[in-house]
C-alpha cells in the first residue's frame, strides 16, 4: 500500500519493550522465565518487563532484529522503508530500576568511564536534571551509580537509561550488520 501511494515507511519494531512493558514479546519468550529473565521489583517479584541485563534477552532481540533487517533488504528493493526504530519507549514504568541480583550488582559497580568522560566534557550543556543529580556528589568522577548520582529514584533512572541504551546499541549493531 505504501508503494502504491508513493509513501515511505518508518517501522516501529516493539522487540522486548513497548511503553516499558514486554507485552508484545512472543508467548514462547513470556513463558520461559529461566531463559528470558524478568526485571524484579524491590520485593524481588518478577514483573512483565524483560531484563536488559540478560544476555539471552539481548541475543534473542538481536537475532530477531537482524532477521527483520534481512527480510526488509530482500523485499524492499524500492527503499520504501526509510527507518526502523529498534525499541519503543523502553524504561521501567512504576519502578525506577530493575532490582534483580544482576542489576543490583551493576548498580553498585563503577559508573562507566565513558559516561563520566561525557559528563565532564559536556558539563556546561547537560540537562538541569542530569546536572542536578550529578552535583549531589559534588561532580564525582568515580564511584558507584549511587555515589556519583546520589541515593534517589532519579539516580536509578539514570542507571537504567544507560543500560537500556547499551542494550539497544547491541541489538541495533546486529541489525546494521544485516542491512
Amino acid at each position: 500500500d505504501a508503494r502504491a501511494n508513493d509513501m515511505k515507511l518508518a517501522l516501529l519494531w516493539f522487540a522486548s519493550w513497548k511503553n516499558s512493558m514486554s507485552s508484545y514479546a512472543p508467548e514462547w519468550v513470556k513463558v520461559n522465565y529461566r531463559r528470558f529473565p524478568r526485571s524484579r521489583d524491590r520485593d524481588d517479584t518478577a514483573i512483565e518487563i524483560l531484563s536488559p541485563f540478560s544476555k539471552e534477552n539481548a541475543m534473542a532481540d538481536a537475532k530477531a532484529f537482524a532477521a527483520l533487517m534481512r527480510h526488509i533488504r530482500k523485499i524492499d528493493t524500492d527503499h520504501t522503508v526509510i527507518m526502523v526504530q529498534p525499541e519503543n519507549e523502553i524504561g521501567m514504568v512504576d519502578h525506577a530500576r530493575d532490582y534483580s541480583a544482576t542489576a543490583t550488582e551493576a548498580y553498585h559497580s563503577e559508573v562507566p568511564s565513558e559516561l563520566i568522560d561525557y559528563l565532564t566534557e559536556h558539563r556546561n550543556s547537560l540537562t538541569p536534571e542530569l546536572l542536578g543529580a550529578w552535583s549531589r556528589s559534588e561532580f564525582a568522577t568515580s564511584g558507584s551509580w549511587k555515589t556519583v548520582f546520589g541515593d534517589s529514584p532519579q539516580a536509578e533512572e539514570i542507571f537504567m537509561a544507560w543500560h537500556f541504551a547499551a542494550y539497544t546499541e547491541r541489538v541495533t549493531k546486529a541489525g546494521k550488520a544485516e542491512h
